[in-house]
């Protein structure tokens, strides 16, 4: 079973169980957001919510203090990118041009 997270704010972690792919993890993140669009009613207000994604995977070895700093490296480039939307990190994020880049 994935073991959902918050791990403050409006910030949510899911650490999946066993082994998962790059693309398992994209569908899944895409039907997660898929799911979150859905238009809520607020007595007359229609309210449409919004969510971004960053996927870090990796193989044996990372530490989940890493993996969350490197989802939290993808989630900085979707914002930039102009949010709602999945990113899976990769290492060229990481750097000087990366989440240090302001």
């Amino acid at each position: 079973m994935d073991t959902p997270a918050r791990r403050g704010g409006d910030e949510i972690a899911l650490l999946p169980e066993g082994n998962v792919s790059a693309k398992a993890l994209t569908l899944l993140a895409e039907r997660l957001l898929e799911a979150i669009r859905a238009p809520l009613k607020l007595n007359r207000v229609q309210l449409i919510p919004g969510a971004s994604v960053g996927i870090a995977l990796r193989g044996g070895g990372a530490t989940t203090e890493e993996l969350l700093r490197e989802a939290d490296v993808a989630i900085y480039h979707v914002k930039r990118a102009g949010k709602r939307n999945v990113v899976m990190f990769r290492s060229e994020m990481d750097g000087p041009f990366g989440l240090d880049a302001g």
